[in-house]
C-alpha cells in the first residue's frame, strides 16, 4: 500500500513538473530579467518600469542594486554608458542575451 501511494505521488509530481517545464520560457530568465506573472519574461519596457522606483523612465545603478543579476550586468545593458538603462537598451540587452544563449 505504501509503495503504491509513493509511486502514485511520484508520478503525479513528474507530470506536474513536466507541465510547468513545458510552459516555462526556454533557457530561463535573461540576465537581470525576473519572470513576470505567469512565468512570462517581461519586455525591456516592463522590466525598466519594475526597476524604476523614482519613475524617471530609466533605471540607474542605485535602482539596479535592488536586483543582483541586473546590478551585475548593468554596465553591459547601459549601451551608451551614461549611467542609465532605458527600455530600449534593456530590450536590446535581453535580445543579445537570448541570441548568445542560442534562443
Amino acid at each position: 500500500m505504501k509503495t503504491t501511494l509513493f509511486t502514485g505521488l511520484t508520478v503525479s509530481l513528474l507530470i506536474a513538473a513536466s507541465a510547468v517545464a513545458a510552459q516555462s520560457p526556454a533557457g530561463g530568465a535573461p540576465a537581470g530579467g525576473p519572470p513576470a506573472e505567469g512565468g512570462k519574461m517581461p519586455t525591456g519596457a516592463e522590466f525598466i518600469a519594475q526597476m524604476d522606483t523614482n519613475k524617471d523612465g530609466v533605471a540607474d545603478k542605485k535602482e539596479a542594486a535592488a536586483n543582483e543579476r541586473f546590478a551585475a550586468d548593468f554596465d553591459k545593458a547601459d549601451a551608451n554608458h551614461d549611467g542609465k538603462v532605458t527600455a530600449d537598451e534593456m530590450t536590446k540587452f535581453f535580445a543579445a542575451m537570448a541570441a548568445s544563449a542560442g534562443h
